[in-house]
């Protein structure tokens, strides 16, 4: 019982353990950054550029998936988790 009152009291910011992860914050606002790009392109009717908007996005995704799958091989290999 004590473990799923834990996992309840993890914020979004946050791993599964309840540290601080600042991978998560990265990927917010990498997020966000691009959303900020994609908007002034639609609000001021001018392309600055694409590439910047799919870095940002690239920058807000693939970190966290290389994170887990480093993860998900290291504890099946049982050196960590």
């Amino acid at each position: 019982m004590d473990q799923a009152q834990a996992t309840q009291d993890v914020g979004y910011l946050q791993d599964d353990g309840g540290n601080k992860s600042s991978i998560r914050l990265m990927s917010i606002l990498a997020l966000l950054f691009g959303f900020l790009v994609a908007g002034f392109q639609i609000y001021t009717n001018r392309v600055v550029t694409i590439e910047l908007f799919y870095a940002s996005m690239v920058a807000a995704f693939c970190p966290k998936v290389v994170q887990k799958l480093v993860e998900m091989k290291f504890s099946k290999n049982g050196n960590g988790g």
